[in-house]
């Protein structure tokens, strides 16, 4: 018996291959036309709170979801979020000037994951901090508006 893979569940649980990349599909159509809605005209904080509830409905294990934006002289912020404790990490987040999501607005890259708030060495004060508001992990992605 070899090694289980990161895709594998735990015995019991198992689902077919055919009925996870169904579920993978539907995710990234979902966050496709989420990205499509915020590049389109219309009012930006509807458009705000519709990605954060629809990252909170859509990626597996998401309980929270909230939106960091970067404001040119003010820093970071986070105008929305589906819970309080989504809002309470980004602070932390921010105090500490450490975290997934600072370095994912801070430099450019386009998604950081932190995988296990108990081992990470990555951030250590984020995630001895998130870990104390019940969270087990973060993966904060990037999206970027058009120019022009």
């Amino acid at each position: 018996m070899g090694l289980p893979t990161m895709h594998e569940e735990p015995a019991g649980r198992r689902s077919g291959q055919g009925e996870a990349l169904r579920g993978e599909t539907e995710r990234a159509r979902a966050l496709a036309e989420a990205g499509r809605r915020l590049a389109a005209p219309g009012d930006t904080s509807a458009k705000l709170w519709e990605t954060a509830r629809l990252a909170a409905r859509t990626v597996p294990g998401c309980d929270h979801a909230g939106i960091t934006l970067v404001r040119r002289g003010s820093g970071l912020a986070t105008p929305v979020y589906t819970g309080p404790t989504a809002l309470a990490a980004d602070q932390l987040q921010y105090d500490l000037d450490e975290g997934p999501c600072v370095e994912v607005a801070r430099e450019g890259v386009r998604w950081r994951r932190l995988v296990d708030t108990a081992s990470d060495t990555t951030w250590p004060r984020f995630a001895r901090g998130v870990r104390d508001l019940g969270w087990a992990a973060s993966s904060p992605v990037r999206c970027t508006r058009p120019r022009g």
